[in-house]
């Protein structure tokens, strides 16, 4: 079987997923669940989403997402005094935003097992031997072939 044809960037970047996909509003969860593991103030919880994997939310993104939040009573803040500084928001999941925080985690895993399906059947129609995966690791022309036909990283 010859190589693929090179593809048009201008219909592929339309066409093409992102290389990661996450759902368009995770950053509701994903701060519950930070969150309901240990209450945080907002500057916190920017840090700790970028070590959870979140990190291109920006700051703004964050808080309007947290004044949303509490606006639908899934979290409260209080206003607490900080040993250097101004004054910061303290961050904890109420009773409802735990509620959710399992429908989500539910939804998450649901999803999970969708993407593993479609991962299971697109690893048998590849054909590809055994020790390769998905990611491009079959050498370099899989490799150029995937960087052609992604845009580049959004989250």
């Amino acid at each position: 079987m010859g190589q693929p044809p090179l593809l048009d960037h201008n219909r592929a970047a339309k066409a093409e997923a992102p290389r990661v996909f996450l759902p368009k509003q995770f950053l509701t969860p994903g701060l519950l669940l930070l969150i309901d593991e240990q209450p945080a103030y907002g500057y916190e919880l920017v840090q700790r989403l970028a070590a959870f994997g979140v990190g291109a939310a920006d700051h703004g993104s964050i808080y309007r997402a947290l004044n949303v939040m509490e606006s639908g009573g899934l979290v409260s803040s209080q206003w607490e005094r900080s040993p250097s500084g101004p004054r910061r928001r303290r961050y904890v999941a109420t009773d409802l935003g735990r509620q959710l925080l399992c429908r989500w985690a539910t939804s998450l895993e649901q999803a999970g097992e969708l993407i593993q399906a479609f991962l299971g059947r697109f690893r048998e129609g590849q054909d590809l031997p055994a020790g390769n995966d998905v990611n491009g690791s079959n050498g370099d022309a899989d490799r150029r072939v995937l960087a052609e036909t992604q845009p580049a990283a959004t989250v």
